[in-house]
């Protein structure tokens, strides 16, 4: 079988979304940026680390809102925010992890809009 994570976030103010940006690696710390088309936006990231299952840490400025360290199978996947509103329209938002770094890894964020 498969396994994979699915995590819902409500948010009551949200008109729908906005920019999105993908990027994945075969080594190096997960990184993916994004910039904002509407003020008051939030931004998330959902990422997936399959060749080990290890917690992952995040750079500064960000929240971790769910992560499973799977290690029936040896993969992580997680979910984290950029903690707090966008105050500003055209701001490059850029979500990332400072550990592991030597594993593949794929990785997407979405802006959420009001």
């Amino acid at each position: 079988g498969y396994h994979q994570s699915l995590t819902v976030v409500a948010v009551a103010s949200a008109s729908g979304t906005g920019a999105s940006a993908i990027a994945n690696g075969a080594t190096g710390a997960p990184s993916v940026a994004l910039t904002t088309t509407k003020a008051g936006s939030l931004v998330y990231g959902v990422g997936n680390d399959w060749d080990r299952a290890v917690a992952r840490t995040l750079g500064a400025g960000q929240t971790m809102v769910h992560e499973w360290v799977d290690t029936s199978i040896g993969d992580t996947f997680w979910v984290q925010a950029w903690t707090g509103i966008v105050a500003s329209a055209g701001v490059s938002i850029r979500l990332n992890d400072t550990a592991p770094t030597n594993d593949r890894w794929n990785f997407a964020s979405v802006e959420i809009v009001p």
